[in-house]
Formats: structure tokens, C-alpha cells, sequence
């Protein structure tokens, strides 16, 4: 098993090591996913770009307005 490390700087960020970009074979802007198993492990996969551009196409249904007219008339609920 191979073994790559990498620190955390100012903010909480990281860079990930070219190693690891290029087995996950991901690029400045790619989403990446966590998945956080039961003792305490943490999996990292590069996200498909179709879930990224579908969350992406649904993102206005989740809010529960989103114009400005729905805004005022709900602003004095």
C-alpha cells in the first residue's frame, strides 16, 4: 500500500499531491466526494461531473423563492 501525505495550511485548505490527483484523476475545479465510513476512515473519489451539473440545474427549486417579487410578498410572513 502507498502512502501519500499532505498538510493543512491557512484556512483548513490542502493540496492534494500530484500522486493522488492523477489516481483520482482530477483537476483544479473538479468536485471532489467524502464518504466517511464507521471507524473513522475517509474515502476520496473525484464526483462525476453529471452530478455536479445536475445539482447544479435543480439548484433554484431548492429555495423557496427565488425572484425578488416572491421575496417582498413573503418578506412580512
Amino acid at each position: 500500500m502507498r502512502i501519500a501525505y499532505g498538510r493543512l495550511g491557512p484556512g483548513n485548505r490542502t493540496t492534494l499531491p500530484k500522486e493522488v490527483r492523477a489516481a483520482l484523476n482530477v483537476k483544479a475545479g473538479d468536485t471532489l466526494s467524502y464518504r466517511f465510513g464507521r471507524r473513522g476512515e475517509i474515502a476520496l473519489a473525484g464526483a462525476p461531473s453529471s452530478d455536479t451539473a445536475y445539482l447544479q440545474s435543480i439548484s433554484f427549486t431548492l429555495c423557496e423563492w427565488s425572484s425578488g417579487e416572491d421575496a417582498a410578498a413573503y418578506d412580512k410572513l
